[in-house]
């Protein structure tokens, strides 16, 4: 497994998002099946640890012994989970169930806007990290569903005058220790622009 930091011994949802879409692009342009079987190894130890059976969502982190820690419903690490398994399950097919059933779940916890909060289901925070992620991963499974006008109006309230995305809660400091403070951030920005341009006109 590819570890978060080199030497942790925790397992965190994180990773999945960071490195599996590299490695599926990766496999894209090499054909090399020795990549994605690292992509599947990653994958198939958090479902088969660190993912919950009967919701599908994720635990923020598992231990050495193979314990769910952290935060069940903590959004980002969600998000971070969900671009994991949309990019392998691109590729693969092999994960319809859990992509399914994650989706079914967190349906159900949105806010009235359509939206995500911090902590879905726990919390009123809108938190554009956890929307962003979510909508751009669930465009894999729902492909071309939503228009970039649709897109654009469920965040027109948190978009400033210059374009900037708010409302991104702060860097997390580690399991059950996260942010209180909200802004604006990159990656929420980076992941709207994503799911714009897979969006139709």
């Amino acid at each position: 497994l590819v570890e978060y930091r080199k030497g942790q011994k925790e397992v965190l949802d994180d990773t999945l998002g960071m490195i599996i879409p590299f490695l599926v692009e990766y496999f894209k342009l090499t054909s090399k099946p020795e990549i994605l079987d690292i992509a599947r190894r990653q994958m198939d130890y958090y479902i088969k640890f660190g993912v919950d059976k009967d919701t599908f969502i994720p635990s923020h982190g598992i231990t050495a012994s193979n314990i769910k820690v952290g935060s069940i419903n903590w959004g980002r690490g969600i998000g971070w989970y969900l671009l994991g398994l949309a990019k392998i399950n691109e590729i693969t097919n092999d994960y319809k169930k859990e992509f399914v059933g994650i989706y079914k779940s967190l349906e159900q916890l949105k806010t009235e806007e359509n939206l995500y909060t911090q902590f879905p289901g726990s919390s009123d925070l809108f938190d554009a990290s956890t929307s962003t992620m979510f909508l751009y991963s669930f465009s894999y499974l729902r492909e071309n569903n939503y228009s970039r006008k649709f897109i654009l109006n469920l965040f027109s309230k948190y978009i400033s005058d210059d374009g900037s995305l708010m409302n991104t809660s702060g860097d997390t400091y580690w399991l059950n220790k996260y942010s209180e403070s909200f802004g604006y951030s990159e990656l929420s920005q980076g992941m709207l622009l994503l799911l714009l341009s897979r969006s139709k006109q």
